[in-house]
């Protein structure tokens, strides 16, 4: 094992410095907040980086938002000797949408993908609706764009969950065949409209070379499930 004598586990707590220095497997740190989580992570890869345990290119420290990414790169960049410019940090939505443009191809999607705002979402989205001509539950006829932002919203948790439309789909089929008590068959409609729009709309996106937020994550999700090259 590599020597723990090192700056950056200076002045921190013994948890703290555990987390930095270790080697063996995943860690997981839970904490609360202005605990100094972001700190530990950043130590975490100057220490690596330190230790020659890992070269910068290496490393790959992931985030959720923008605002985090940029400020954990800006401690890494403080903590770190000028020239380790290498070491990868994004969000989880930048990662996937990276290598969507590498491997997007691999599951049918053109090259130049682009993300849609919520905006371009909405009017796709009605396009969609607007096909459907036995749509009953989603598009009522005194305001056709009523549930547009409900629909999306379930969209986007289907994306985080990693289902594709024809998953969500046969998830339903099944459900309604073992267990038809949990709806009344109105119900069980509602869903199945839900379901077939879910599909209508991933399908125009990808006609148009198109991907939202969530696809960022659901198409590299099911990219590595299927291609282990690729993993």
């Amino acid at each position: 094992m590599k020597k723990t004598t090192s700056k950056y586990i200076e002045g921190l707590n013994p948890e703290q410095r555990a987390a930095v220095c270790h080697l063996e497997g995943p860690a997981m740190v839970i904490a609360g907040a202005g605990t100094g989580k972001t700190k530990v992570i950043t130590s975490r890869i100057a220490y690596l980086i330190e230790q020659k345990l890992a070269e910068p290119e290496e490393i790959l420290a992931l985030t959720f938002t923008e605002k985090a990414a940029v400020e954990m790169e800006e401690r890494v960049d403080m903590l770190l000797p000028y020239g380790y410019v290498d070491t990868h940090i994004k969000t989880f939505h930048a990662l996937g949408y990276e290598i969507l443009q590498d491997y997007g191809f691999e599951l049918g999607l053109p090259p130049n993908l682009k993300v849609i705002s919520s905006l371009q979402q909405h009017i796709i989205l009605q396009e969609v609706l607007e096909d459907f001509e036995d749509i009953v539950h989603f598009r009522p006829a005194h305001n056709p764009g009523q549930f547009r932002s409900a629909l999306l919203q379930l969209f986007s948790r289907l994306k985080d969950d990693g289902l594709m439309p024809e998953d969500y789909a046969e998830q339903l089929n099944l459900l309604h065949g073992k267990q038809t008590e949990l709806l009344d068959e109105e119900g069980w409609q509602k869903y199945n409209e839900a379901a077939r729009i879910y599909g209508q709309y991933q399908a125009r996106l990808q006609e148009k070379g198109l991907i939202d937020y969530g696809d960022q994550l659901l198409y590299v999700y099911r990219l590595l499930q299927k291609k282990q090259h690729i993993r």
